[in-house]
């Protein structure tokens, strides 16, 4: 079942622009998949995918990124999910001002508000997004995936 709620960005998803300088398609072992979408440069950033057949429920939307040293404009990014009967949760990266400077490792930022599914098997479409004129830089995206919201975060932790 994890299989189905869990999508790799770099090999799973539509990537705007994907294409050197802008963005590369990395071998990363920290990956549960291997392979990362790792963002250069770019002013119109959009990431989008869909997570098919998703029972009923409650879940935590989790992306798994890494912030790259000297980041600009990652804040400004809207990760979130939807849907098909357009319930739909979104949410920004906290502003630190320590995570651009220094980086991170991979972590999961999880969406504040829960999505509800409410039709047997609907699809949920997921996107990160920023199409202001700011350059977006140095952003590494894992994957996405949804955890039932009766699970504590550790027991359904990829």
């Amino acid at each position: 079942m994890l299989l189905r709620m869990i999508m790799c960005i770099a090999e799973e998803c539509t990537i705007a622009h994907l294409r050197f300088p802008h963005w590369e398609t990395v071998q990363d072992p920290r990956s549960v998949f291997g392979t990362v979408a790792r963002l250069h440069a770019v002013s119109w950033l959009h990431v989008f995918g869909t997570l098919r057949g998703i029972h009923t429920g409650s879940y935590r939307v989790v992306w798994r990124l890494a912030v790259l040293p000297r980041a600009q404009c990652v804040f400004n990014i809207v990760f979130r999910a939807k849907t098909k009967n357009k319930r739909l949760v979104e949410a920004r990266l906290p502003h630190n001002i320590r995570l651009l400077e220094f980086g991170s490792d991979y972590f999961d930022f999880v969406l504040s508000d829960l999505l509800e599914v409410t039709e047997p098997f609907e699809d949920v479409d997921v996107e990160c997004k920023c199409t202001s004129r700011e350059w977006k830089t140095n952003l590494m995206l894992c994957s996405v995936r949804l955890e039932p919201a009766h699970c504590a975060a550790d027991d359904c932790a990829v």
